[in-house]
This record gives C-alpha cells, sequence and structure tokens, in this order.
C-alpha cells in the first residue's frame, strides 16, 4: 500500500536524522544524506574487533576493511532502517561513545 511505503519512508528520514544529530560533533563519521553511514577505525583488527564487541551487544555494525577500501580508511557500516526506534539507535550511539569508536 502507496500510504505505508509514504510511513515508512517518513519513519526512515526521522531516524536518519536522529542518528545525524547524535554524531554530528564526532569526525569519525563520514557524511552522508542516505541511510547507510560509516564510522572510520582504522586498521583490520580494530574494526573487526569493534564489529564484534557492538555484535555482542545487539547491534548488527558490520565490518569494512582493507583492501574493500584502503588501508587507515577501514569502517563500520551502519544501515538504519524505518523499523528502528530511537532508542536503538540512541543506545547504539551511547555504545560507540563508551567504547571511543566514536571520535
Amino acid at each position: 500500500d502507496l500510504l505505508d511505503k509514504t510511513d515508512e519512508i517518513k519513519k526512515l528520514q526521522s531516524n536518519i536524522s536522529i542518528f545525524k544529530n547524535l554524531t554530528n560533533s564526532f569526525s569519525a563519521i563520514l557524511p552522508s544524506e542516505s541511510s547507510i553511514h560509516c564510522v572510520i577505525v582504522p586498521g583490520n583488527n580494530e574494526v573487526t574487533e569493534a564489529s564484534r564487541t557492538l555484535r555482542e551487544k545487539g547491534f548488527d555494525v558490520r565490518p569494512i576493511k582493507s583492501p574493500t577500501v584502503r588501508a587507515g580508511s577501514e569502517r563500520l557500516r551502519i544501515c538504519l532502517h524505518s523499523f528502528n526506534t530511537s532508542d536503538e539507535i540512541t543506545k547504539l550511539c551511547e555504545v560507540m561513545k563508551e567504547l571511543k569508536i566514536l571520535k
């Protein structure tokens, strides 16, 4: 149904805004207007460990490692969805701050 899709799009746009507002002061976040956001975590081992720790805390955040990206620009790939809650997004950002992933 078209109305359902419109609601989903609005919810996704809201989730993107929430994430951007919570992370706009961190230089490790790459600029994005889409639902996909990346956090730079240099080093294959470091980004893999950050992803593993976030998964253990309930967040499905994937590492993007060298040579897929240039060495030193490894990153976590965060995909926001319309079904994410604002509490989930807030908690993800809080956990990333606690783990010093967000810098």
